[in-house]
């Protein structure tokens, strides 16, 4: 888990993250959204399961 604060890259950081809080709880899909710069929507950033990496694919969002 300390490799997680040397990382300062977001784009390299979320992912670890997911991949981490998966791991460390035993759970099949973790996801972390983040408000867009019109804070209209919550796009996902970072997702550690195979149905998580296809919402990524096509840039998954929710409305706020």
């Amino acid at each position: 888990m300390s490799a997680v604060s040397t990382i300062q890259a977001l784009d390299e950081l979320l992912p670890r993250i997911t991949q981490v809080i998966g791991e460390q709880f035993n759970v099949y899909h973790v996801g972390v959204f983040l408000l867009d710069n019109k804070r209209e929507y919550a796009v996902l950033r970072a997702a550690n399961s195979d149905g998580g990496q296809r919402m990524l694919a096509r840039k998954h969002a929710l409305s706020i």
